[in-house]
């Protein structure tokens, strides 16, 4: 999908404030998307929102202290002024660039350890999924296996369901729609996607499967 540049929004943050941190953590967590592209500063990644996909590039163009944010939002439609307010209230919430941490480092700085971290990260935030069915698929995803097992399983999700965005010569994966996920079927998405567990709820408790296997176990009252 090719999209057009339809936004500019440039914003100021509660120091202190570090956006490369922030959206390239060093654990290697990505900010909206696993498939957004970090370089040199700048971030191209993406989101649904209005149940429609976007594309989002940003970029610091402040410091940590002074904190400022530049974004571009594409999309393939013209944003109404409502939609324009409702997309700069979703970024400068996804990059927690209002939240004030002072009295956290006030902490930190009593505790040797907390100060050694508040020092490596600062200025650091946690920031949220843009929705709740992309942070629904991670929680699922990380059930009962390891990291890396996770990973690619939320990663197939993404490349089998998800919608690929194209702007400003990037190429961009965002999570595929609820219903997107809703219309297939149990055998498509470990198929595809090699998913390990499904659970399926009941009035009298709760059943659960095994991908590939027919038998389940069923709890009363």
């Amino acid at each position: 999908m090719r999209l057009k540049k339809a936004l500019e929004l440039e914003f100021d943050g509660v120091p202190p404030y570090s956006f490369e941190l922030t959206v390239k953590k060093p654990a290697g967590w990505d900010w909206l998307t696993p498939f957004e592209e970090f370089s040199k500063g700048t971030v191209w990644t993406g989101m649904r929102l209005f149940d429609r996909p976007i594309g989002v590039k940003a970029w610091s163009v402040g410091t940590v202290e002074k904190p400022q944010v530049t974004a571009e939002v594409h999309s393939t439609w013209k944003m109404s002024n409502e939609e324009e307010r409702a997309i700069e209230e979703k970024l400068v919430a996804c990059l927690k660039f209002k939240e004030d941490i002072a009295d956290f480092y006030k902490l930190a700085d009593r505790h040797e350890l907390l100060r050694q971290v508040k020092d490596d990260l600062y200025g650091m935030r946690d920031t949220p999924f843009p929705d709740v069915f992309s942070g629904s698929m991670l929680a699922v995803t990380l059930q009962m296996t390891s990291i890396k097992r996770s990973e690619e399983m939320r990663e197939a999700l993404y490349r089998e369901f998800g919608e690929r965005l194209g702007f400003d010569d990037r190429r961009v994966i965002v999570s595929p729609s609820p219903k997107k996920i809703a219309a297939l079927d149990a055998d498509e998405l470990r198929r595809r996607c090699n998913l390990g567990w499904v659970y399926f709820c009941e009035k009298m408790g709760y059943e659960f499967k095994v991908l590939g296997w027919e038998e389940g176990k069923k709890k009363g009252n």
